[in-house]
């Protein structure tokens, strides 16, 4: 299959918008970038605002300050938990050398990039049920730290950054053509979880009949 192919496949594959979002039941938004300063270091944290009407949630609104690390731990415990899943990509923690990472431009980029990160896993039939994520979008920043704590020993810690490492070399400098191919698949993927959603809702309504 070719990247045009697949270009074209891609904008034949629309789903009624409105109809869409009729079948969501977890909304997350990304906003409000913010500087901290500590006596080791500088780093950004955004606001994770969550909507949602899954009942294995204890509240319907959440709000919650993460950095990139722990976008960064989030998807490793994805990849860990599901390995014939494909999730979501992160951008790479410094891809716009070019530019200051505290610097409006670069907290715009990245704001767009991460909110495309939990938007696809909100809308997967799968990885929007996963524990860590749950946890990822609720708990409370002490809460947080102890979960991400849990089981990560030396080794598991090692491993992270070199496959931090390993991703990031990759993302730099694959072909054009795996590009596109990527973006492809995961287009792809996300009008599949659509698709799931609306069976799910069609599902629930003649059970109810």
């Amino acid at each position: 299959m070719t990247v045009s192919c697949s270009s074209s496949l891609i904008a034949n594959f629309k789903l009624d918008d409105d109809f869409d979002s009729e079948t969501r039941d977890l909304f997350v938004m990304v906003d409000n970038p913010e500087k901290h300063t500590s006596t080791l270091e500088s780093y950004i944290t955004f606001r994770i605002n969550t909507k949602t009407t899954r009942e294995e949630f204890d509240t319907h609104e959440y709000c919650v300050r993460r950095r990139y690390n722990d976008f960064v731990w989030l998807r490793q415990r994805l990849e860990d938990g599901y390995p014939t899943h494909l999730v979501p990509p992160l951008p790479a923690k410094h891809s716009l050398r070019r530019l200051d990472r505290f610097s409006s431009e670069f907290l715009r980029v990245r704001q767009q990039a991460l909110q495309k990160f939990l938007t696809r896993i909100a809308d997967h039939p799968v990885l929007s049920f996963d524990k860590h994520f749950h946890v990822f979008l609720t708990a409370k920043a002490w809460e947080f730290n102890a979960h991400k704590k849990k089981g990560q020993g030396l080794i598991s810690r090692v491993t992270n950054s070199l496959h931090n490492i390993s991703a990031s070399y990759m993302m730099k400098n694959r072909p054009p053509e795996f590009a596109a191919m990527h973006d492809y698949v995961q287009s792809f993927g996300d009008k599949l979880a659509s698709v799931d959603r609306i069976t799910q809702r069609i599902l629930r309504e003649q059970s109810g009949k």
